[in-house]
């Protein structure tokens, strides 16, 4: 059978000199669309943002510049998958802890069954939970589900509540609405966005600002946001020529030169030829993956058993066996995933309310004790 081989290009960036009054830390530029998102979003005349960026680019600091200048900037983000509102909440976590702003926002992340793990703890209806929780917090993660059962009323008692009650309160207070990959919303999903932009806009005024990121954006979105009578603002790198795919190792150089970033490196693609067989192909993997640079990691899953927030800290051996650190802070109940190389090639550091714990055992389950 036939090997086939594709050599896809190295991509560059463009970043810009960063304008007085934007803050950013030691060492870093932003890149073209980072800036042009910051500078939409404080555009009166314009209350919708498209961002297509392509993947890996920093979308999600365009979309949190804003917020990390300390402007007091309250923000929604709705993420499809609560796998990436907790990767998200790794993110903005980093970003805080980068940028030092001066008022620090808060950030909580809020999925079904965290709002039901949260509201049965504390005894409280989920109309209550969700006030609590956005009330106490600047940044909110959660998904579209649960944004659009709230301005449904559906957390609400209607026969003696105010349908308004809670996503009145809530709309009050956030400025910025985050819908992140929204190419992989569902059509009812894409309904109930554009319903309740139309409503925020009709009962909270116009400066609310909506911004929307994906690399591969869907039109009818788009579309349909016009029919509706929006006018989106797109913010598109590719079209306008910020995106670079050099051919030679001199014209990386001579780009890098000019301070364009890096955002994907030469990549060879091997088309390997395998018996139609899931079988064939597990073993496949499982031969080659002990010999190849690119591993298939094993995962360790942390989790908070304990009734207060944990800030946990961890040390990963990589594949050059050199440590890297990284953080998340896990809420009552929360978890996380963590790739590890080899049993015991990572270490942990988990800091609470209730004491401290470290250590690096296989598996492990916090408790805060």
């Amino acid at each position: 059978m036939t090997e086939y081989k594709i050599v896809l290009k190295p991509v560059y960036s463009e970043t810009v000199e960063t304008p007085k009054g934007i803050e950013i830390p030691d060492g870093w530029r932003l890149a073209w669309h980072q800036l042009e998102t910051f500078k939409a979003l404080q555009d009166p005349h314009i209350d919708v943002v498209f961002n297509t960026a392509m993947t890996g680019d920093g979308k999600s600091l365009a979309a949190y510049l804003d917020v990390m200048q300390g402007d007091g900037i309250n923000v929604i983000g709705l993420y499809p998958t609560n796998e990436l509102a907790r990767d998200q909440e790794m993110q903005v976590q980093d970003y805080i802890a980068k940028f030092q702003p001066p008022s620090r926002p808060r950030v909580a992340r809020l999925s079904g069954e965290e709002l039901e793990i949260y509201a049965e703890s504390e005894k409280l209806r989920k109309a209550d939970a969700i006030a609590t929780r956005t009330s106490q917090r600047e940044i909110l993660l959660t998904n579209p589900d649960i944004f659009h059962y709230l301005h449904r009323g559906a957390y609400l008692m209607p026969e003696n509540e105010n349908p308004d009650k809670l996503w009145g309160r809530i709309d009050d207070k956030f400025h910025l609405f985050i819908f992140d990959e929204f190419h992989i919303f569902s059509a009812p999903q894409v309904a109930s966005v554009i319903n309740t932009l139309l409503l925020i806009r009709c009962t909270k005024g116009s400066d609310k600002k909506f911004l929307f990121l994906s690399a591969t954006p869907n039109e009818d979105l788009l579309q349909r946001l016009k029919d509706a009578g929006l006018n989106p603002y797109v913010i598109d790198p590719s079209a306008s020529g910020k995106y670079q795919f050099p051919d030679t190792f001199e014209e990386s150089q001579a780009l890098e030169a000019k301070k364009w970033r890096k955002v994907i490196r030469e990549i060879d693609l091997n088309f390997v030829p395998l018996e139609p067989s899931s079988r064939y192909s597990e073993s496949w993997i499982n031969r080659n993956n002990r010999n190849s640079e690119t591993s298939i990691l094993p995962i360790l899953t942390v989790t908070n058993s304990c009734d207060v927030p944990l800030f946990l800290a961890v040390k990963t051996l990589n594949s050059q066996n050199q440590w890297e650190d990284s953080s998340v802070s896990l809420q009552p109940g929360g978890y996380t995933n963590l790739p590890t190389i080899q049993p015991n090639q990572y270490y942990l550091y988990a800091n609470s309310s209730k004491g401290t714990w470290a250590g690096s055992d296989a598996t492990i389950y916090i408790n805060g004790q």
